[in-house]
């Protein structure tokens, strides 16, 4: 619904919207790699670490290599002679890959990046405060540590083929086999995945409908889409005949 407002009523392109999404998943990544590479020092759990440092491997590297190479990845796709049989493909790619050739400057990929950092950063800390108010496990560094590690492995949940309807159930299910993997000592760790997902989802989606009714209001009220004032006639005199 959101995409077919945005390309009916406002105008915009659907490579153009959906590129944006995708930049800003990897961006996520990224500031979430970096985050938690920080983290891991103080990290202090009995499970295995290689899977750890193999999954922010993999994060850390798909984000890279998606920000700063598709463009280039994109133009060798489209050499191929059995991509460019499908116009319709073919079309959504060539806007894809000017799109982000568009958006490529270093410092629009820094600031990006800041913002990703840190709002994944707000987002994990706001949440730690409603995860330590269920289980009390006291507000240190290393809790804060293992949490993250715990809701990174959560949100992966997201991959998962098969979806209970918006994420209940498979949400909790991982957040459970992940939280008893690190080995969090709190006995009621299903509780708090069931009250950190229903928060969250209610917080998210009212933000969601918030910035839906804005932009709704806002194109309501922008100049271009206000009718232009009616110029009164102007009567012209002819001139006298000699």
């Amino acid at each position: 619904i959101f995409y077919s407002y945005l390309t009916k009523k406002k105008g915009l392109s659907l490579e153009e919207g959906a590129s944006s999404f995708v930049v800003s998943v990897f961006y996520d990544g990224l500031a979430l790699s970096f985050m938690l590479g920080m983290l891991i020092f103080f990290l202090k759990t009995e499970m295995n670490r290689g899977a750890i440092y193999l999954g922010m491997s993999v994060i850390f590297v798909l984000s890279v290599g998606f920000i700063f190479f598709a463009d280039k990845i994109l133009r060798i796709v489209l050499k191929f002679k059995i991509i460019r049989r499908f116009k319709k493909l073919t079309n959504s790619l060539e806007k894809i890959t000017i799109y982000l050739l568009q958006h490529k400057g270093n410092s629009e990929r820094l600031l990006v990046f800041i913002l990703s950092f840190f709002i994944r950063i707000i987002k994990y800390v706001f949440i730690y405060i409603l995860f330590e108010g269920i289980v009390q496990l006291g507000c240190v560094v290393q809790s804060f540590s293992l949490f993250c590690f715990g809701l990174a492995g959560t949100e992966l949940s997201a991959l998962l083929p098969i979806q209970g309807l918006g994420g209940f159930g498979t949400w909790e299910l991982t957040f459970a086999l992940v939280f008893g993997a690190l080995k969090i000592p709190a006995e009621n760790l299903r509780e708090a995945g069931f009250v950190i997902h229903i928060t969250t989802q209610v917080w998210e989606y009212l933000i969601g409908l918030a910035a839906f009714i804005f932009i709704t209001l806002s194109s309501r009220n922008s100049p271009q889409n206000k009718e232009p004032p009616v110029q009164p006639a102007i009567k012209h005199s002819e001139g006298k005949k000699k």
